[in-house]
């Protein structure tokens, strides 16, 4: 894997972890910012109370629906994108950094001012 697509992948968890804690923390605050106004209507006498109090269970019904579907999207969206990344992880032919991990390709030394080529790092002179 290269250092761009690990890059990416780190970029994806750091974009759905906003989306999921983020998505939590606004629907806590929807949540407590309209039960205030929902106390005041519950806390009248029934005429009201009753209806409010109904229309209270299904907006928070409706908000724990909104904000889970907007969590469930979030994780699909991740979980194709790894998908993904792992295609191209297992399509993608060896990097020159893996080849170097083995020993296959040697950087050769900054040329000396003196004029001459570098010499491989590995050759013994």
């Amino acid at each position: 894997m290269t250092l761009a697509r690990t890059r990416l992948r780190g970029l994806l968890t750091l974009v759905t972890d906003v989306v999921h804690h983020g998505s939590r923390a606004v629907e806590k605050v929807h949540r407590e910012t309209a039960a205030r106004p929902f106390g005041i209507l519950e806390a009248l006498p029934d005429v009201i109370a009753v209806p409010a109090r109904s229309v209270h269970l299904v907006h928070d019904v409706s908000l724990t629906a909104t904000y889970g579907s907007i969590r469930i999207v979030n994780e699909a969206v991740r979980a194709t994108a790894d998908v993904a990344f792992d295609l191209v992880d297992a399509m993608a032919p060896p990097s020159p950094d893996a080849n170097a991990a083995e020993g296959a390709t040697r950087i050769p030394e900054a040329a000396p001012e003196t004029g001459e080529p570098p010499r491989d790092v590995g050759s013994q002179s």
